[in-house]
Formats: structure tokens, sequence, C-alpha cells
């Protein structure tokens, strides 16, 4: 088995060149026709729709940047729910190739005819599927499905219309590269506005809490950097330095990847008046109207996503990362914040500078979405006005 999987990645290797289309590596049947219900917004003046798939898999993170491009084209899209089968996705890419070898059966049958014009998808482990897509368009005779693939999907990449990786990123030579700063995302103004009208009067007491409203939105642990207790308590020591310094309350909610016990943590380290949201499955969550509803931001550096939508803003935003709790590159993407003046390091040396400049007008990180839909429609020739929120 290991000397066959070896032989069958050297072959694809030796045929096959990264700039052309893929073939089968391994035998799929044609998923059967079933209906799917389009999202999103649609465009009603555009003289062609284009037909428009989202993979949303079951990382948020990575589908709310897709969702997001989508929203900036305006076009209206078809959410593709994605979810992978353990031990196939485990399989290298150059194996797969084109193919939905890793898709999980049940899910097969939504990817069917009539395939689309546009594909977003996110993270490696959709490339494959995304790929397969584009060859089953090809042999329908209809014009490839255009490929717009969001972080790196892994070599061979030559199926891919438009790769799009943030600066901060280890770039590769690819004739198809978009390079941005951060990460798209679904924070449009009008969508933060909605939000925050919605909770102002679902929070408790929030009229009652002293201003500035600082919303501390907190990550946790990734695959290779644990975020420790140590982190936690460090982060709520620093947030209520903050709101010491301002006079103001706190906005507090975790997230998936917070750590239960660290939560408790947290929360049982706040002494300054505020309103704290454990995240919890299912349940409506107060994130973004956060983000419009406070005065200033805190976010955990572990989180690009958070980052970027926090930057957007214009509000003054502070960035908790201390040593170890992100990779390399996420760090070089908070000293682009740093520099371009789109927040400060949440630190001693950070809330100095932020209440020297506090009269400032905040610069706001733009949405790469928007440059990425605006890339797509420049490459397909297509000329619809985007929906509002990606306007």
């Amino acid at each position: 088995m290991v000397f066959w999987a070896i032989g069958r990645y050297l072959a694809i290797l030796l045929l096959k060149t990264p700039n052309k289309p893929l073939q089968h590596t391994m035998a799929n049947p044609t998923p059967p026709a079933t209906d799917t219900a389009p999202t999103g917004h649609p465009d009603a003046t555009a003289p062609h729709r284009p037909l428009v798939w989202v993979f949303a898999d079951d990382r948020p993170g990575n589908t709310n940047q897709c969702i997001g491009v989508a929203e900036a084209l305006g076009f209206g899209y078809e959410a593709k729910t994605i979810r992978h089968d353990p031990v196939r996705v485990q399989i290298p890419n150059p194996l797969i190739g084109a193919s939905v070898i890793a898709l999980r059966p049940d899910l097969r049958a939504a990817l069917c005819p009539p395939w689309p014009d546009i594909v977003i998808a996110g993270g490696r482990r959709n490339a494959p599927i995304a790929r397969w897509v584009k060859q089953q368009s090809i042999r329908a005779g209809q014009r490839p499905t255009f490929l717009v693939q969001l972080m790196w999907p892994g070599w061979p990449a030559g199926d891919f219309d438009l790769i799009c990786l943030p600066s901060h990123d280890r770039l590769r030579a690819h004739r198809n590269l978009l390079i941005t700063q951060g990460a798209p995302h679904r924070c449009w103004p009008e969508t933060v506005s909605a939000a925050a009208a919605e909770w102002r009067d679902q929070i408790p007491n929030l009229a009652a809490l002293p201003r500035p409203w600082i919303a501390v939105l907190v990550g946790g642990s990734t695959k290779r950097h644990p975020f420790a207790q140590r982190h936690m308590l460090e982060l709520a020591q620093s947030a209520e330095a903050l709101a010491t310094q301002t006079g103001g309350s706190l906005l507090v909610s975790t997230s998936r990847r917070t750590d239960p016990i660290l939560v408790d943590t947290l929360q049982a380290a706040l002494s300054r008046p505020h309103f704290f949201y454990p995240w919890t499955e299912g349940s409506a969550n107060p994130y973004i109207a956060m983000l419009g509803l406070a005065d200033q931001l805190v976010v955990t550096g572990d989180s690009l996503s958070m980052c970027s939508e926090a930057a957007a803003q214009g509000k003054p935003l502070f960035i908790f990362a201390p040593p170890g709790i992100a990779p390399a590159k996420h760090y070089d993407f908070h000293r682009l914040v740093y520099d371009g003046h789109y927040g400060y390091p949440l630190n001693s040396d950070g809330l100095a500078q932020a209440a020297a400049e506090q009269d400032q007008t905040r610069r706001i990180l733009a949405n790469p979405a928007v440059t990425i839909a605006a890339t797509i429609k420049e490459r397909l020739h297509l000329t619809a006005t985007a929906a509002s929120s990606g306007s």
C-alpha cells in the first residue's frame, strides 16, 4: 500500500503540470441531481446573473470569508455544505486530484448540474472538490467553472483561476495570485449597524454601563499554539487596565475555540462593570453587534479574521498578542495593523500611544472581499453592480 501510494504520487508529479486542467485520479460517479436553495443578495439588474457556489465547511472562519466575497460580488449564491470523511481527507491533495473522494457521501448529491459559473472555496481540504466541480463543468460542455480559492490550496494549483492570500502569508509564485491586506469578511457597515440595533435592548442594563463601552472579543487555542490560563489572566488584567484608564466598561464575548475552563477564569477575573457572553453552541451570538455597539475594541491575536473585522470598524483597536499564542505570520499582520495606524498592541506602550492619539481620526482597513470581488468581475468581464453589502 505504501509503495502504491508513493508510485501514484510520483506519477502525478511527472505527468501533470500545475497550469493544466487536472484529470481524475480516483473514480467518482457524477452526483445525481437535487435541488438547492439560493441564498444571499441577488442582483436583479444584471443581464446575466452568474451562478455562484460557496463551499461552507465546518470551519466558520473559512466559510465567513467565502460568503463575504460572495456578498461583495452581489449576484446571490448557493451555500454548499461541505463535510469531510475524517480518514480520506488526510490523503495528500496531489493524490486526490480532482475528486469528491474526501467529501462525505451523503453530501455529494448536492453537487450537481447546473454547474456554477463561480466557486468560492477556502482552505486546502476543499481544493480537490473545487477542482472536481470545474472538471464536471468542462465535461458538460459549459464554460469552465471559475475557481476562487481563499488561502493556499496546496500543489498542484494550476486549476485555480484566482488564489487570494493575505500579504503576511508565505507567498508563492503563481500566475493567478492576488495579495490582500487581511482576511475578507462579512462585517459590512450596514450589517454591523443592524446587529447593534437588534442587540441594544437585549443586553441587560447596557444603558447603565459607563462609557466608553469596550468590546473584548476572545478566541482561543489553535492547533500548535495554546491559549493558556496565564494568557487569559493577562488578557483580563490588560482589559481592566484599559477600562480603568478610560473610565469605561467591558462587553466580553468568548468563542467556540475558548476553553470552557478559561471562560470561567476570565469571568472571575473581571471587576469593572461588564456584560459577559459565554459562547454557547446554537445560541444567538452578539459578536457582530459588539463591533457596532462598542466605542473601543479588544481582540485576541490568534484570530486573523477577528483582527481584520475589528480593524475595519474605524474605532480604537487593541490586539492582545503575547508571544506564543499565534504563528509568526499572525504577528506580521499585527505589525501591519500597528504600522498602518489601524490599531495598537494591548500593552502599556499601546495604551500610552492610544491615549496620546485619542483625538486623531481612525483609519479603516478595507475589506479585502471588495478587491477580490472586483478582480473576479474583471477576469470574467462582469459589469453588474454589487449588492449594497459589498459596496
